[in-house]
Formats: C-alpha cells, sequence, structure tokens
C-alpha cells in the first residue's frame, strides 16, 4: 500500500510501503478507556486493539489541521482546549507517548460521509507541514481506515488514541 508521501523513499524511512518521517512511528487505536490505553505505551496497540495504522501522521499539527477542515474549528482553539488530544502517558524520557483524541474530532470523523472525507484530502494534503510531498489518494485511504476505527469506537462507546514513539 502506498504511503501518503510521494517521491523517493529512503531505506531508512520506510516502513510497510509508508514514510516514517525521521523515525517517528504512530499507530492510532481505540480502547475502552485511559487505563486500558496506556497499556499501550511500551509496545504500541500491537494486536490488543483495533488500529488504523498511522503512515506518519502526527495526531497534534497534522491532525488539527485536518480537524479544522472537517469541523471549522480552528488550529489555535485546538490549541487553547485542553480536552484537545490530551497527554495520556509517556515513557522513556517523552520519547514514547499515548495521545487521545477528542471526542468532538472522533465523533466528526465518524459521522463525516466517505465523499466528504475523501474531498477534504486534496486540500489536506496541501498544508505546509506536508511540504508539498503528500499524496491526496493515500491520504484518503488512511482517512477511511480512521473513520472506520472512530465508528467502531463511538459505536462501543470508546476512545481513539494515538501512539507515538519518536
Amino acid at each position: 500500500m502506498p504511503g501518503p508521501w510521494s517521491g523517493n523513499v529512503p531505506a531508512d524511512c520506510a516502513a510497510s510501503g509508508i514514510l516514517i518521517p525521521m523515525g517517528l512511528l504512530i499507530d492510532y487505536f481505540a480502547a475502552a478507556s485511559d487505563d486500558d490505553a496506556r497499556a499501550a505505551l511500551a509496545d504500541g496497540p500491537g494486536d490488543r486493539f483495533p488500529t488504523a495504522g498511522g503512515p506518519g501522521i502526527e495526531p497534534v499539527v497534522n491532525l488539527g489541521k485536518l480537524e479544522e477542515l472537517l469541523t471549522g474549528t480552528t488550529f489555535e482553539q485546538q490549541l487553547d482546549d485542553p480536552g484537545s488530544r490530551p497527554l495520556i502517558a509517556s515513557g522513556n524520557d517523552d520519547q514514547v507517548l499515548v495521545i487521545k483524541l477528542d471526542d468532538g474530532l472522533a465523533g466528526a470523523l465518524a459521522a463525516a460521509g466517505r465523499a466528504e472525507l475523501g474531498e477534504l484530502a486534496m486540500p489536506w494534503s496541501q498544508i505546509e507541514e506536508f511540504g508539498g510531498a503528500a499524496d491526496p489518494a493515500a491520504l484518503a485511504d488512511f482517512l477511511h481506515r480512521l473513520q472506520d476505527l472512530a465508528q467502531a469506537a463511538v459505536s462501543a462507546r470508546c476512545s481513539v488514541y494515538c501512539w507515538v514513539c519518536v
């Protein structure tokens, strides 16, 4: 499966065909509680939780810009909101994190139409943080997988989290 980045991918930055910026490993997953999500801190969510992968899409800025496009909540408003992507756990001198996506973003992802998310991939691919290298088709694929995860989480009264390893 192609990652969201186009162009040449250095061998040391690729994992399963997905570009991992500067060694950043990311996985989005659903868990029933913050305590359950903390269990992913050491080794990632693995097979213990439903996951959507995370092809180099970090949860604060990249998803923040997506949230702005999807809901109209500006990135600055998100930064001012302590409930927007709170840190649930950290380890290894803050090199490994579990961050919770706020329920508003998860709900918006779950409720969005598939076509709407697919159409958001193009303007999202143009954000400065992607440096013009993001592939809209791969971003749309990621958005649909993240939407599936959010829909499952919302229907099961769970939350969506992001595991990040620097």
